[in-house]
C-alpha cells in the first residue's frame, strides 16, 4: 500500500516536472525533449495522470509540426505568426494542465463547482 502511494506521488512529481520542462522549452528546446521523454516514461501509471501525459506529448507532436511549418514558411512572414500561434497555444494547454494537476482532475476534466 505504501508504494502504491510512494509511486503515485512521484508519478505526480513528474508529471508537474513535465509541464515545466514544457513551459522551459518555450525558450530552451531540450526541455522540450526531456519532458515528452518524462511523459513516456511516466504514462499508464495513472488514469488521471495519464490524461496529463498524454497532453504533454499531443503538445509537443503538435507543436513540433508547427514549429517546423513555421521556421520554413518565416521566409515569408506567415510563419511568425504560425510559431507565435503555437507558443500562446503550448502556454495555454501548459497552464490548464497544471490547473488541473493541482487540483487533482484529469486534463480536460471540468472543475466540479459546488452547489
Amino acid at each position: 500500500m505504501a508504494d502504491n502511494l510512494l509511486a503515485q506521488q512521484n508519478a505526480n512529481t513528474m508529471a508537474l516536472v513535465a509541464y515545466v520542462c514544457m513551459l522551459a522549452g518555450l525558450l530552451f528546446p531540450l526541455a522540450f525533449i526531456a519532458a515528452v521523454v518524462i511523459a513516456y516514461i511516466y504514462r499508464g501509471s495513472d488514469q488521471i495522470l495519464d490524461s496529463h501525459f498524454t497532453n504533454i506529448i499531443t503538445v509537443f507532436w503538435w507543436s513540433l509540426g508547427l514549429g517546423v511549418i513555421g521556421i520554413v514558411t518565416s521566409v515569408i512572414l506567415i510563419g511568425w505568426v504560425i510559431l507565435l500561434g503555437a507558443s500562446i497555444w503550448i502556454l495555454l494547454r501548459m497552464v490548464k494542465g497544471l490547473s488541473a494537476l493541482k487540483r487533482g482532475l484529469a486534463y480536460g476534466e471540468p472543475p466540479v463547482v459546488p452547489v
